[in-house]
């Protein structure tokens, strides 16, 4: 770079000069590069965060939603029985077993939401890792290790 300079007209001191700088900011671009990465990499860690309480949330609505049809249900089937004059021991045990399946469904709801929660928490984590400040300072270490001291300025 300092030949074009000098060429151009430059002088020799100019021409130190933008090659130092030109040096010094090749070593500091990937620390700049890793601290963007790490913004977007924190930005994602919360979108993914938040997705994770989302999951954790919305499954546990269902779950509930589906306790409450389940209880409307069975009112109902207990009613029938009782009107129909056929509520016995085989009536209440066809109603035990509609609850106890209902209630797995309930629970399969939540367990589904909860996994997907998991899996939205190791993204979340995984993005936090990438966003870590020694990334970043790797990146600057590494960008400095390039730089020979003994060709800045010349």
């Amino acid at each position: 770079m300092a030949p074009v300079l000098l060429a151009m007209g430059a002088s020799a001191a100019t021409a130190s000069t933008v090659a130092t700088v030109a040096t010094v900011a090749s070593a500091v671009l990937p620390a700049v590069g890793a601290l963007q990465a790490a913004g977007e990499a924190k930005q994602q860690e919360a979108e993914f965060s938040r997705q994770a309480t989302e999951e954790k949330l919305f499954s546990s609505i269902e779950a509930e939603r589906s306790r409450r049809q389940a209880r409307q249900v069975q009112s109902a089937q207990r009613a029938a029985f009782i009107e129909g004059g056929a509520f016995s021991g085989t009536a209440q045990g066809v109603l035990d077993q509609n609850a106890v399946a209902q209630e797995l469904d309930a629970l399969t709801v939540e367990f589904q939401g909860e996994q997907r929660a998991k899996g939205a928490q190791f993204q979340a984590e995984q993005a936090g890792r990438a966003a870590s400040p020694l990334n970043v300072f790797g990146a600057a270490i590494q960008g400095f290790n390039q730089v020979d001291p003994l060709n800045i300025g010349n």
